[in-house]
Protein backbone atom coordinates (compact mmCIF):
# COMPACT_ATOMS: atom_id res chain seq x y z
CA UNK A 1 0.00 0.00 0.00
CA UNK A 2 1.09 3.39 -0.35
CA UNK A 3 1.47 6.06 2.44
CA UNK A 4 -0.43 9.53 1.86
CA UNK A 5 2.26 10.68 -0.47
CA UNK A 6 1.49 9.15 -3.03
CA UNK A 7 -1.03 11.28 -4.21
CA UNK A 8 1.82 14.00 -5.36
CA UNK A 9 3.72 10.93 -6.53
CA UNK A 10 1.36 10.24 -9.07
CA UNK A 11 0.88 13.75 -10.30
CA UNK A 12 4.88 13.86 -10.39
CA UNK A 13 4.91 10.79 -12.10
CA UNK A 14 3.19 11.78 -15.08
CA UNK A 15 3.95 15.09 -14.67
CA UNK A 16 8.03 13.86 -14.90
CA UNK A 17 6.39 11.49 -18.24
CA UNK A 18 5.44 14.23 -20.07
CA UNK A 19 8.68 15.71 -19.55
CA UNK A 20 10.63 13.07 -20.87
CA UNK A 21 8.52 12.31 -23.45
CA UNK A 22 8.81 16.39 -24.88
CA UNK A 23 12.67 15.90 -24.56
CA UNK A 24 12.72 12.98 -26.74
CA UNK A 25 10.10 14.68 -29.09
CA UNK A 26 12.74 17.60 -29.83
CA UNK A 27 9.65 19.95 -28.65
CA UNK A 28 11.72 23.61 -28.86
CA UNK A 29 12.35 23.17 -32.11
CA UNK A 30 8.70 22.98 -33.26
CA UNK A 31 7.88 26.10 -30.95
CA UNK A 32 10.32 28.49 -31.94
CA UNK A 33 13.15 26.92 -30.50
CA UNK A 34 12.24 27.85 -26.76
CA UNK A 35 12.32 25.57 -23.83
CA UNK A 36 9.51 24.13 -23.33
CA UNK A 37 8.36 22.72 -20.14
CA UNK A 38 6.07 20.77 -17.81
CA UNK A 39 4.75 22.14 -14.97
CA UNK A 40 2.02 20.76 -12.06
CA UNK A 41 0.98 24.07 -10.12
CA UNK A 42 -2.86 25.82 -10.29
CA UNK A 43 -3.17 27.58 -13.91
CA UNK A 44 -4.15 30.70 -12.29
CA UNK A 45 -0.55 30.91 -10.88
CA UNK A 46 0.87 30.91 -14.85
CA UNK A 47 2.02 33.97 -16.61
CA UNK A 48 0.56 33.95 -20.00
CA UNK A 49 2.45 36.85 -21.50
CA UNK A 50 5.71 38.83 -21.08
CA UNK A 51 8.81 38.02 -19.42
CA UNK A 52 8.53 34.79 -17.83
CA UNK A 53 5.33 33.75 -19.88
CA UNK A 54 4.73 30.01 -19.68
CA UNK A 55 5.61 27.75 -22.96
CA UNK A 56 4.67 23.93 -22.36
CA UNK A 57 2.14 22.07 -20.46
CA UNK A 58 0.71 21.85 -17.28
CA UNK A 59 -0.74 18.85 -15.14
CA UNK A 60 -3.22 20.04 -12.49
CA UNK A 61 -4.79 17.60 -10.04
CA UNK A 62 -8.21 19.36 -10.24
CA UNK A 63 -10.40 16.84 -8.45
CA UNK A 64 -10.15 13.14 -6.43
CA UNK A 65 -12.90 10.60 -6.51
CA UNK A 66 -13.70 7.15 -4.22
CA UNK A 67 -12.32 4.38 -6.33
CA UNK A 68 -15.82 2.22 -6.56
CA UNK A 69 -14.16 -0.84 -6.70
CA UNK A 70 -12.37 -0.20 -3.69
CA UNK A 71 -14.06 1.58 -1.34
CA UNK A 72 -15.95 -1.01 0.82
CA UNK A 73 -12.94 -3.32 0.64
CA UNK A 74 -12.15 -4.86 4.77
CA UNK A 75 -14.92 -2.78 6.12
CA UNK A 76 -15.59 -2.72 8.97
CA UNK A 77 -12.50 -1.42 10.50
CA UNK A 78 -13.46 -1.56 14.33
CA UNK A 79 -15.36 -4.24 16.48
CA UNK A 80 -17.86 -3.53 18.51
CA UNK A 81 -16.07 -2.58 21.05
CA UNK A 82 -14.06 -0.15 19.24
CA UNK A 83 -10.73 -1.94 18.86
CA UNK A 84 -9.32 -1.18 15.76
CA UNK A 85 -9.29 -4.49 13.54
CA UNK A 86 -8.14 -3.25 10.64
CA UNK A 87 -6.69 -0.62 8.26
CA UNK A 88 -8.76 -0.28 5.01
CA UNK A 89 -6.80 1.44 2.30
CA UNK A 90 -8.16 4.52 1.52
CA UNK A 91 -8.50 4.33 -2.44
CA UNK A 92 -9.13 7.29 -4.80
CA UNK A 93 -8.68 7.99 -8.37
CA UNK A 94 -6.73 11.24 -9.31
CA UNK A 95 -8.68 12.97 -12.14
CA UNK A 96 -6.24 15.60 -14.25
CA UNK A 97 -6.75 18.94 -16.55
CA UNK A 98 -3.78 18.56 -18.91
CA UNK A 99 -3.57 22.37 -20.57
CA UNK A 100 -0.94 23.63 -22.97
CA UNK A 101 0.80 27.53 -22.96
CA UNK A 102 2.54 29.29 -25.53
CA UNK A 103 2.42 32.67 -26.87
CA UNK A 104 3.26 31.70 -30.43
CA UNK A 105 0.51 30.39 -33.21
CA UNK A 106 0.11 26.81 -33.17
CA UNK A 107 2.58 26.57 -29.82
CA UNK A 108 -0.62 25.37 -27.53
CA UNK A 109 -1.60 23.08 -30.20
CA UNK A 110 1.49 21.38 -30.90
CA UNK A 111 2.27 20.62 -27.26
CA UNK A 112 -0.96 19.63 -26.35
CA UNK A 113 -0.88 16.99 -29.25
CA UNK A 114 2.56 15.72 -27.76
CA UNK A 115 1.36 15.34 -24.44
CA UNK A 116 -1.62 13.56 -25.39
CA UNK A 117 0.16 11.03 -27.56
CA UNK A 118 2.27 10.71 -24.51
CA UNK A 119 -0.01 9.91 -21.75
CA UNK A 120 -1.66 7.66 -24.54
CA UNK A 121 1.21 5.91 -25.14
CA UNK A 122 1.38 5.36 -21.46
CA UNK A 123 -1.99 3.62 -20.48
CA UNK A 124 -0.13 1.83 -17.57
CA UNK A 125 2.66 2.85 -15.53
CA UNK A 126 4.83 0.18 -14.55
CA UNK A 127 6.47 -0.73 -11.49
CA UNK A 128 10.03 0.18 -13.26
CA UNK A 129 8.63 3.59 -14.89
CA UNK A 130 7.38 4.50 -11.46
CA UNK A 131 10.98 3.79 -9.97
CA UNK A 132 12.85 5.70 -12.68
CA UNK A 133 10.54 8.55 -12.95
CA UNK A 134 10.30 9.27 -8.83
CA UNK A 135 12.75 11.50 -6.70
CA UNK A 136 13.56 9.77 -3.82
CA UNK A 137 11.21 11.48 -1.36
CA UNK A 138 8.09 10.23 -3.30
CA UNK A 139 9.46 7.41 -4.35
CA UNK A 140 9.17 6.10 -0.37
CA UNK A 141 4.97 6.63 -0.92
CA UNK A 142 4.97 2.99 -2.02
CA UNK A 143 3.30 3.63 -5.13
CA UNK A 144 5.54 1.73 -7.36
CA UNK A 145 4.67 -1.17 -4.55
CA UNK A 146 1.27 -0.86 -4.15
CA UNK A 147 -1.20 -3.80 -5.50
CA UNK A 148 -2.50 -1.84 -8.12
CA UNK A 149 -0.88 -0.43 -11.21
CA UNK A 150 -1.35 3.69 -11.92
CA UNK A 151 -3.80 3.63 -15.23
CA UNK A 152 -4.41 6.64 -17.13
CA UNK A 153 -7.68 6.91 -19.02
CA UNK A 154 -9.02 9.78 -20.96
CA UNK A 155 -12.29 11.28 -19.47
CA UNK A 156 -14.75 12.87 -21.99
CA UNK A 157 -16.46 16.12 -19.95
CA UNK A 158 -18.59 18.20 -21.55
CA UNK A 159 -17.96 22.15 -22.53
CA UNK A 160 -20.56 23.20 -20.09
CA UNK A 161 -18.74 21.41 -17.06
CA UNK A 162 -14.79 22.94 -18.40
CA UNK A 163 -16.26 26.32 -18.37
CA UNK A 164 -17.40 26.03 -14.78
CA UNK A 165 -14.24 24.12 -14.15
CA UNK A 166 -12.23 27.14 -16.03
CA UNK A 167 -14.37 29.87 -14.10
CA UNK A 168 -13.56 27.93 -10.57
CA UNK A 169 -10.11 28.38 -10.92
CA UNK A 170 -10.16 32.23 -11.93
CA UNK A 171 -7.87 31.49 -14.68
CA UNK A 172 -7.98 32.25 -18.94
CA UNK A 173 -9.22 29.11 -20.76
CA UNK A 174 -6.39 27.15 -22.40
CA UNK A 175 -6.41 24.38 -24.49
CA UNK A 176 -7.23 21.52 -22.40
CA UNK A 177 -7.50 17.59 -22.18
CA UNK A 178 -9.03 15.46 -19.25
CA UNK A 179 -7.40 12.17 -17.60
CA UNK A 180 -7.99 10.11 -14.74
CA UNK A 181 -5.34 7.94 -12.80
CA UNK A 182 -6.60 4.91 -10.85
CA UNK A 183 -6.05 3.83 -8.39
CA UNK A 184 -3.68 5.43 -5.43
CA UNK A 185 -4.30 3.12 -2.30
CA UNK A 186 -3.53 4.85 0.70
CA UNK A 187 -3.07 3.06 4.00
CA UNK A 188 -1.96 3.95 7.64
CA UNK A 189 0.62 1.67 8.59
CA UNK A 190 -0.99 1.59 12.41
CA UNK A 191 -1.12 -1.33 14.27
CA UNK A 192 -4.12 -3.55 14.66
CA UNK A 193 -5.96 -6.36 16.65
CA UNK A 194 -5.46 -9.61 14.68
CA UNK A 195 -7.77 -12.78 15.36
CA UNK A 196 -5.86 -15.89 16.47
CA UNK A 197 -5.77 -18.46 14.32
CA UNK A 198 -8.35 -21.50 15.05
CA UNK A 199 -6.96 -24.40 16.51
CA UNK A 200 -10.08 -26.51 17.40
CA UNK A 201 -14.05 -26.64 16.19
CA UNK A 202 -15.94 -27.12 19.40
CA UNK A 203 -13.82 -28.16 22.12
CA UNK A 204 -12.07 -31.59 22.14
CA UNK A 205 -13.13 -35.16 22.61
CA UNK A 206 -11.77 -37.77 24.75
CA UNK A 207 -8.82 -38.69 22.73
CA UNK A 208 -8.49 -35.66 21.30
CA UNK A 209 -10.49 -35.39 18.24
CA UNK A 210 -12.30 -31.92 17.89
CA UNK A 211 -15.64 -32.03 18.19
CA UNK A 212 -16.67 -30.09 15.38
CA UNK A 213 -19.60 -28.09 14.26
CA UNK A 214 -22.88 -28.29 16.42
CA UNK A 215 -25.86 -28.58 14.18
CA UNK A 216 -29.52 -29.17 15.48
CA UNK A 217 -32.94 -29.78 12.96
CA UNK A 218 -34.37 -26.96 15.10
CA UNK A 219 -35.15 -23.36 15.73
CA UNK A 220 -33.65 -22.90 19.44
CA UNK A 221 -30.34 -21.72 19.89
CA UNK A 222 -27.08 -23.56 20.23
CA UNK A 223 -25.33 -20.93 22.96
CA UNK A 224 -26.74 -18.64 25.67
CA UNK A 225 -28.83 -16.46 23.78
CA UNK A 226 -30.90 -13.18 25.54
CA UNK A 227 -34.28 -11.95 24.44
CA UNK A 228 -35.14 -9.46 26.58
CA UNK A 229 -34.33 -7.41 29.42
CA UNK A 230 -37.05 -5.74 32.17
CA UNK A 231 -36.61 -3.67 34.97
CA UNK A 232 -38.93 -4.40 37.79
CA UNK A 233 -42.06 -2.77 37.96
CA UNK A 234 -42.72 -3.16 34.25
CA UNK A 235 -40.53 0.39 33.86
CA UNK A 236 -38.18 1.15 30.51
CA UNK A 237 -35.77 2.10 32.42
CA UNK A 238 -33.75 0.95 35.82
CA UNK A 239 -32.66 3.36 38.74
CA UNK A 240 -29.01 2.37 40.23
CA UNK A 241 -29.52 -0.18 42.42
CA UNK A 242 -32.42 -1.76 41.19
CA UNK A 243 -33.05 -4.80 39.55
CA UNK A 244 -33.41 -6.23 35.94
CA UNK A 245 -35.10 -9.63 34.94
CA UNK A 246 -32.97 -11.12 32.02
CA UNK A 247 -34.89 -13.72 29.66
CA UNK A 248 -33.07 -15.88 27.24
CA UNK A 249 -32.35 -19.53 26.48
CA UNK A 250 -29.35 -21.77 28.04
CA UNK A 251 -28.42 -19.22 30.95
CA UNK A 252 -28.37 -22.33 33.56
CA UNK A 253 -24.83 -22.83 34.55
CA UNK A 254 -22.47 -23.14 37.51
CA UNK A 255 -21.25 -19.44 36.70
CA UNK A 256 -22.99 -16.71 35.35
CA UNK A 257 -21.60 -13.08 35.48
CA UNK A 258 -23.26 -10.02 33.92
CA UNK A 259 -20.66 -7.68 32.37
CA UNK A 260 -22.14 -4.08 31.44
CA UNK A 261 -20.69 -2.04 29.44
CA UNK A 262 -21.00 1.95 28.79
CA UNK A 263 -18.82 2.59 25.47
CA UNK A 264 -18.67 5.86 26.10
CA UNK A 265 -17.56 6.97 29.42
CA UNK A 266 -15.44 3.30 29.30
CA UNK A 267 -17.44 1.99 32.20
CA UNK A 268 -17.18 -2.04 32.85
CA UNK A 269 -18.66 -3.16 35.05
CA UNK A 270 -19.20 -6.82 36.51
CA UNK A 271 -21.95 -8.51 38.51
CA UNK A 272 -21.57 -11.92 39.51
CA UNK A 273 -24.96 -13.70 39.81
CA UNK A 274 -23.75 -17.24 40.83
CA UNK A 275 -25.14 -20.44 39.46
CA UNK A 276 -28.49 -21.68 38.42
CA UNK A 277 -30.62 -23.98 36.97
CA UNK A 278 -33.23 -21.49 34.75
CA UNK A 279 -32.05 -21.26 31.35
CA UNK A 280 -34.62 -18.87 30.51
CA UNK A 281 -34.45 -16.19 33.19
CA UNK A 282 -31.67 -14.71 35.93
CA UNK A 283 -31.98 -11.61 37.72
CA UNK A 284 -29.34 -9.34 38.88
CA UNK A 285 -29.00 -6.05 40.83
CA UNK A 286 -27.71 -2.78 39.16
CA UNK A 287 -24.92 -1.44 41.37
CA UNK A 288 -26.24 1.60 43.36
CA UNK A 289 -23.10 3.63 42.08
CA UNK A 290 -23.55 2.65 38.56
CA UNK A 291 -23.33 6.06 36.54
CA UNK A 292 -26.41 7.20 34.56
CA UNK A 293 -26.58 5.95 30.70
CA UNK A 294 -26.57 3.29 28.46
CA UNK A 295 -25.17 -0.15 28.87
CA UNK A 296 -24.18 -2.73 26.77
CA UNK A 297 -25.23 -6.21 28.72
CA UNK A 298 -23.85 -9.33 28.31
CA UNK A 299 -23.78 -12.45 30.18
CA UNK A 300 -20.98 -14.85 30.71
CA UNK A 301 -22.30 -18.78 31.14
CA UNK A 302 -20.34 -21.32 32.34
CA UNK A 303 -22.75 -24.62 32.25
CA UNK A 304 -20.51 -26.73 34.26
CA UNK A 305 -16.91 -26.36 35.59
CA UNK A 306 -15.36 -28.56 32.94
CA UNK A 307 -16.91 -25.85 29.93
CA UNK A 308 -15.58 -23.34 28.36
CA UNK A 309 -17.38 -19.63 29.50
CA UNK A 310 -19.93 -18.59 26.34
CA UNK A 311 -20.82 -15.04 26.08
CA UNK A 312 -24.21 -14.13 25.07
CA UNK A 313 -25.26 -11.24 22.84
CA UNK A 314 -25.57 -7.63 23.33
CA UNK A 315 -28.73 -5.88 24.71
CA UNK A 316 -28.53 -2.11 25.73
CA UNK A 317 -30.12 -1.09 29.13
CA UNK A 318 -30.73 2.66 30.15
CA UNK A 319 -29.20 3.31 34.25
CA UNK A 320 -31.70 6.26 35.02
CA UNK A 321 -31.27 8.84 37.78
CA UNK A 322 -33.43 8.35 40.51
CA UNK A 323 -34.55 11.71 43.22
CA UNK A 324 -33.50 10.24 46.68
CA UNK A 325 -35.25 13.82 47.70
CA UNK A 326 -38.65 12.45 49.85
CA UNK A 327 -41.78 14.07 48.02
CA UNK A 328 -43.85 16.11 48.21
CA UNK A 329 -40.82 18.80 48.20
CA UNK A 330 -42.87 22.30 49.13
CA UNK A 331 -41.26 25.50 48.40
CA UNK A 332 -41.76 28.91 48.83
CA UNK A 333 -40.79 31.98 46.05
CA UNK A 334 -38.62 34.81 47.62
CA UNK A 335 -39.67 38.70 46.59
CA UNK A 336 -38.41 38.47 43.10
CA UNK A 337 -40.97 35.08 42.56
CA UNK A 338 -37.84 32.68 42.42
CA UNK A 339 -37.34 29.54 44.13
CA UNK A 340 -34.15 27.68 44.48
CA UNK A 341 -34.18 24.21 44.83
CA UNK A 342 -32.04 21.52 46.37
CA UNK A 343 -32.17 18.08 45.39
CA UNK A 344 -30.30 14.77 46.24
CA UNK A 345 -30.06 12.46 43.54
CA UNK A 346 -28.64 8.64 42.81
CA UNK A 347 -26.27 8.31 41.76
CA UNK A 348 -23.68 10.99 41.36
CA UNK A 349 -23.56 12.87 38.43
CA UNK A 350 -20.10 13.69 36.76
CA UNK A 351 -19.03 17.70 35.47
CA UNK A 352 -19.55 16.96 31.73
CA UNK A 353 -23.32 15.80 32.34
CA UNK A 354 -25.90 17.85 31.54
CA UNK A 355 -28.18 17.53 34.33
CA UNK A 356 -31.54 19.50 34.75
CA UNK A 357 -34.55 19.29 36.28
CA UNK A 358 -37.96 19.07 34.58
CA UNK A 359 -41.16 20.93 36.02
CA UNK A 360 -44.68 20.06 34.63
CA UNK A 361 -43.43 20.99 30.78
CA UNK A 362 -40.73 23.61 31.97
CA UNK A 363 -37.10 22.40 31.85
CA UNK A 364 -34.69 24.04 34.32
CA UNK A 365 -30.64 23.04 34.07
CA UNK A 366 -28.61 22.36 37.51
CA UNK A 367 -26.41 24.97 38.25
CA UNK A 368 -22.43 24.22 37.61
CA UNK A 369 -21.66 20.97 39.66
CA UNK A 370 -17.81 20.86 39.57
CA UNK A 371 -17.29 17.86 41.91
CA UNK A 372 -17.06 13.99 40.47
CA UNK A 373 -20.05 12.28 41.34
CA UNK A 374 -21.84 14.77 42.66
CA UNK A 375 -25.38 13.66 44.47
CA UNK A 376 -26.81 17.47 45.29
CA UNK A 377 -27.81 19.55 43.05
CA UNK A 378 -29.03 23.12 43.39
CA UNK A 379 -32.01 24.47 40.13
CA UNK A 380 -33.32 27.98 40.65
CA UNK A 381 -36.06 28.63 38.86
CA UNK A 382 -36.82 32.26 37.59
CA UNK A 383 -40.12 33.32 37.87
CA UNK A 384 -41.63 30.04 39.46
CA UNK A 385 -45.16 29.65 39.07
CA UNK A 386 -47.44 29.02 41.46
CA UNK A 387 -49.16 25.41 41.72
CA UNK A 388 -48.13 21.53 42.07
CA UNK A 389 -45.64 20.55 39.67
CA UNK A 390 -44.92 16.67 38.33
CA UNK A 391 -41.20 16.53 38.59
CA UNK A 392 -38.37 14.05 36.79
CA UNK A 393 -34.60 14.78 37.35
CA UNK A 394 -33.04 14.13 33.14
CA UNK A 395 -29.57 13.66 33.51
CA UNK A 396 -27.86 13.27 29.55
CA UNK A 397 -31.01 12.82 27.85
CA UNK A 398 -32.34 9.77 30.23
CA UNK A 399 -35.37 10.97 32.54
CA UNK A 400 -36.20 9.52 36.11
CA UNK A 401 -39.19 7.45 36.27
CA UNK A 402 -42.08 9.26 36.87
CA UNK A 403 -44.70 6.96 35.42
CA UNK A 404 -46.23 3.88 37.62
CA UNK A 405 -46.11 1.51 34.68
CA UNK A 406 -47.28 -1.70 37.54
CA UNK A 407 -50.74 -0.86 37.41
CA UNK A 408 -53.30 -1.29 34.25
CA UNK A 409 -53.72 1.68 32.99
CA UNK A 410 -50.53 3.31 34.05
CA UNK A 411 -50.73 6.35 36.26
CA UNK A 412 -48.34 9.40 37.42
CA UNK A 413 -46.08 8.76 40.05
CA UNK A 414 -46.86 11.01 43.21
CA UNK A 415 -43.46 12.78 42.34
CA UNK A 416 -44.27 16.47 43.05
CA UNK A 417 -43.00 19.88 43.70
CA UNK A 418 -45.19 22.29 45.11
CA UNK A 419 -44.61 26.42 45.19
CA UNK A 420 -46.09 28.32 46.69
Amino acid sequence: MSTALAVAAATEAIRRLLEEWLAGADIDAAVGGGHATVSAVPPDQLTLSGTGAKLGLNVFLHRLSLNQGWRNVELPSYDANGTKTANPPLAVDLHFMLSAYGAGQLHPEKLLGHGMEALHQHPVLTREQLAALLPTDLAAAGLATQVELLRIAPESITGEEASRLWSALQAKYRPSFYYSASVVLIETPAPVRSALPVLVRGGRLPGGAEAGVAVAADLRPRFPTLVALQPAAGQQVVEAGGTVTVTGELLAGTSRIVHLVDQRRAVVVEVDVGAGANAQVLSFGVPATLPVGTYDVTVEVRPDPTSPASTTNRLPLVVAPHIVTAFPIAVTRDAGGDVTLSIACSPGVFPDQQVSLILGTREVPARPHPAPATTSLQFVVRDAPAGSHLTRLRVDGIDSAVVDRAVSPPVFLDRRVVIS
